[in-house]
């Protein structure tokens, strides 16, 4: 070895290198420069490396850096070793050299391969400041969010501080990590922490709801029923099950019991991972102690609340009784009475049935009330109704239908059997004696009996039958039975007036006052009523009458087609059923509003006190609301003009000539449209001026004092007796009708006309021909010297319309 080193540098082997270059100076000078400065260069270039290595430690390839030194250093070294060669050719050595500066070489750059990828993964100078303004920027996000967390964090220390309610914050073992001062104050606690395991044994036992507590904080689920996931907007998992509420009942520390509401909420992580817990606690005793007292005021509210309803149904059924029955008698009233009939009519068509109405009215009962008085009548009901209630079945039904009428409704009976029922109900009250204190009286009972089946039309036409015959059982001299026949002609009769009668009353609730001043110029009284008046001239025959108009107003009656029903149609049933006086006043009223409205008014003193106020007068007004109706088309209206010297005639009926509070209506009307009472003019009938003599002298004698005139209708049609003539102060004399129409053939009739004329004229009474209906009857009564007359020769009645 020592040899080898002896022969490495031995110049003795080779001829010095200079050789190669003919030890030309300059030459050698250039190789000896430049391998000179490429060594100092290689040796500057490592030792530089060699510094920054050692210097910079966290330099990334420091490995390769210390390779590429010993490279740098060889590859210097070698040159050096280029220059010893000039002059010693030591050309072991110098292999030796560059075989070391090759094997580094070789090695460096087998590193610099490998560690090529990772060299290049090095940012450029642009990608690092990319990387740089990136990162700047991250950092600034990053404060602004540690600075967003700090005021977050002081926000939510400041709300839990100082919060209204208890919070406490929990571990995910369900421990109580930390509490706000309004939980401490809520439980009694003045430290920061609760006392370990509060919430589990200071919950009251009978409480619910811990378990789920603690198994939501740590995350525990019921997979039976899977919780929902939702995905939020920042990113975060929300648990659709991580909250829940309760209510729950602690103990205080100073062991007062707090009802409070919990809600418990459990916070997760930006993975959906349980964090801890959030226990928000609100004292809800208050309240709870509001909706206990609030409960048992209900209770007591549903208490007073069902005993108030007891108390209504109670009074409710009594009411309903009341309503349906006679508080009088106790048996079922008339409008409980007509339901049950109704449902009988309708029965009777459904399942051909036969059923049997008893109309019932007692005789003499009159006596009673004006014997004993109303108690005494009272009683007689009463006992009345017991005993008829007591001959009845239990399925039948009794009913009383006002003042002493009586029903009874027989179901499934037939005429034969109802007619036996009837007798043994008018037997027995026959047989009944009523005492009264020292009096005893006997009452009888008029039955009118009906039945009725499948083929009976309306309820309405039952109750008028079984009325019509019990006026018939009346009219046959009364305490008697009467069955209804179809075919009973006078029963027919009645049954009309009956049906007149609903009529009569839909008419006058109808009639009103006129109010013509907003009427058209065509109207007539017809266009606001059922009623419309007439007027029929009554015409003077001689030179002494000619001063003065004088026309009779008539009464008609339009029906639902327009047409004009004669009031020989009516009248009966409105005299029947005491109507007649309204529809007197109705007239008069009626009548004088047109006069008032014509333009004439009232410029002579009249009697006193015409505007006090008439007794009863209100009683007697009319409902406003009337039907449109028309006269008949043939008749075309005629325009009377009203003046002072027109005189006309109103009739009055026996009612009202009976009523003693019609003068004071009469003077109210006066009063009212100031029509001068010399221009009116009343009549009434023979038949009622003898009937009601006393009461006919007295009426027409006010009449007269008012300054009416009075006339007498239908002389000769009653007793025709002269001698009553001298108790009547009268003005007119009417000839009844059924002599003038024949006087012109009869001369019977021609006699009795003549003679009457003739008492009238001795009487100071002007006469009157009614009838006159062809030229010969009234030539007949102009050579008898009679003053007026009356009939189609002269005019047929009109609808009264004034100017």
């Amino acid at each position: 070895m020592l040899q080898f080193l002896k022969n490495l540098i031995s110049p003795n082997w080779f001829i010095p290198h200079g050789h190669c270059y003919l030890w030309q100076p300059g030459l050698v000078s250039l190789h000896i420069v430049a391998d000179a400065l490429i060594a100092i260069a290689y040796y500057s270039i490592s030792f530089t490396l060699f510094y920054f290595v050692h210097q910079r430690r966290d330099v990334q390839f420091r490995g390769v850096l210390v390779m590429f030194g010993v490279f740098i250093v060889s590859c210097g070294t070698n040159h050096l070793m280029e220059i010893w060669t000039l002059w010693h050719p030591a050309y072991w050595l110098s292999g030796a050299l560059k075989a070391i500066t090759a094997f580094v070489s070789c090695y460096t750059a087998i590193k610099l391969v490998s560690l090529m990828p990772k060299a290049l993964a090095i940012l450029s100078p642009v990608q690092l400041e990319e990387a740089n303004q990136k990162l700047s920027q991250e950092i600034t996000e990053r404060q602004q969010a540690e600075a967003a967390l700090r005021h977050s964090e002081a926000r939510f220390r400041s709300i839990f501080e100082g919060a209204g309610i208890g919070i406490a914050i929990t571990d995910m073992e369900g421990h109580v990590v930390t509490t706000n001062p309004a939980l401490q104050r809520m439980l009694g606690y003045n430290e920061n922490k609760l006392p370990e395991g509060y919430f589990q044994k200071d919950t009251l036992p009978d409480d619910m709801g811990w378990d789920r507590y603690i198994n939501l904080i740590i995350g525990k689920h019921d997979y039976s029923e899977m919780a929902k996931r939702y995905l939020g907007k920042d990113g975060h998992l929300i648990w659709g099950r991580d909250c829940y509420q309760m209510e729950q009942r602690y103990l205080g520390k100073n062991g007062q019991m707090l009802w409070c509401n919990i809600t418990v909420s459990q916070v997760r992580d930006g993975e959906g991972k349980p964090q801890f817990g959030i226990r928000i606690v609100e004292d809800i005793t208050a309240r709870k102690k509001a909706e206990t007292t609030l409960k048992q005021y209900q209770e007591h509210l549903e208490k007073l609340v069902g005993e108030r309803t007891a108390e209504l149904t109670k009074v409710n059924e009594k009411l309903s009784w009341q309503a349906n029955h006679d508080p009088l008698t106790g048996i079922p009233n008339r409008y409980e009475f007509e339901q049950r009939l109704q449902e009988a009519v309708s029965n009777t068509r459904m399942q051909n049935q036969e059923h049997t109405l008893c109309y019932l009215d007692l005789d003499r009962f009159k006596i009673v009330n004006d014997t004993c008085g109303h108690v005494a009548g009272d009683e007689l009901l009463r006992q009345i109704s017991s005993l008829l209630q007591s001959r009845v079945r239990r399925t039948d039904v009794l009913a009383r239908l006002g003042g002493d009428e009586f029903a009874v409704l027989l179901y499934q009976c037939p005429t034969e059997e109802a007619v036996r029922v009837a007798q043994s109900l008018q037997e027995s009250i026959q047989e009944f004696r009523f005492a009264w204190e020292d009096k005893t009286f006997t009452v009888g009972v008029s039955i009118g009996v009906v039945t009725f089946d499948a083929n009976t039309s309306t309820l309405a036409g039952v109750v008028s039958a079984a009325d019509a015959a019990c006026y018939e059982a009346k009219n046959r001299g009364r305490n008697r039975v009467y069955v209804y026949q179809a075919d009973d002609e006078k029963l027919a009769q009645q049954q009309r007036e009956v049906q007149w009668l609903t009529r009569l009353n839909q008419a006058i609730a109808q009639s009103a006052p006129l109010n013509l001043s907003a009427a058209p110029e065509n109207s007539f009284p017809g266009d606001k009523s059922r009623f419309c008046l007439y007027y029929q001239p009554i015409a003077p025959l001689n030179a002494e009458s000619k001063t003065e108009e004088h026309y009779e107003v008539l009464l008609r009656f339009v029906d639902d087609k327009g047409e004009l029903i004669p009031p020989m149609t009516f009248l009966p049933a409105a005299e029947r059923y005491n109507l007649m006086p309204a529809i007197d006043r109705w007239v008069i009223r009626t009548f004088m509003e047109l006069l008032h409205h014509s333009g004439v008014q009232n410029s002579e003193p009249q009697v006193e006190n015409f505007s006090s106020s008439p007794t009863g007068s209100v009683s007697n007004s009319f409902v406003a609301g009337a039907s449109n109706v028309s006269p008949s088309p043939s008749l075309t209206p005629y325009i009377l003009p009203p003046s002072s010297f027109t005189l006309y005639t109103i009739n009055l009926s026996g009612a009202t000539v009976n009523d003693d509070q019609f003068i004071e209506f009469l003077k109210e009307q006066f009063s009212i449209y100031k029509i001068p009472p010399k221009m009116i003019c009343f009549e009434i009938t023979e038949t009622i001026a003898i009937a009601n003599l006393s009461k006919a002298s007295g009426l027409i004698k006010e009449l007269k004092a008012l300054g009416c005139r009075f006339a007498l209708d239908d002389f000769g049609s009653g007793m025709s007796s002269f001698a009553y003539l001298k108790y009547l102060p009268l003005d007119y004399l009417k000839i009844d009708g059924s002599f003038v129409r024949d006087i012109a053939d009869d001369p019977v009739d021609l006699a009795m006309v003549e003679a009457i004329n003739h008492v009238g004229h001795v009487m100071g009474l002007q006469t009157i021909a009614e009838f006159v209906a062809n030229d010969s009857i009234l030539e007949k009564v102009k050579c008898l010297g009679i003053d007026y007359a009356q009939g189609y020769v002269i005019a047929q009645p009109q609808p009264l319309e004034f100017n």
